[in-house]
């Protein structure tokens, strides 16, 4: 999903996140059922990226919990089916139980 580069700007990872959205948009009208939702995954991490380099941010510890699991789970989004549906699921509840907490 990417590794955050440390002496990257966040107007340099801003413009990143804009152009893979961009071209994402484009490409997953020809790429197979289920590939835009790894996408959606990928920019999900370039935006947590995004919050680590940008000093007007505070720490997002939730936030940086759930980087650290798209980067172990990685893998499992790749390989098989249902374990990326069931990372997709834990994913979902991570944040609607973060919600609850803050609102």
């Amino acid at each position: 999903m990417g590794n955050l580069k440390k002496n990257k700007k966040a107007e340099e990872l801003l413009f990143e996140l804009a152009m893979f959205l961009a071209m994402s948009a484009r490409t997953v009208e020809e790429e197979k059922i289920g590939l835009g939702s790894i996408r959606l995954i990928s920019a999900l991490s370039k935006l947590i990226e995004l919050s680590e380099v940008t000093s007007s941010l505070e720490k997002n510890d939730f936030l940086l919990t759930i980087k650290s699991k798209l980067d172990r789970g990685e893998s499992a989004f790749l390989e098989d089916r249902s374990a990326y549906v069931m990372c997709l699921n834990n994913l979902a509840k991570d944040f609607m139980e973060e919600a609850k907490k803050r609102y």
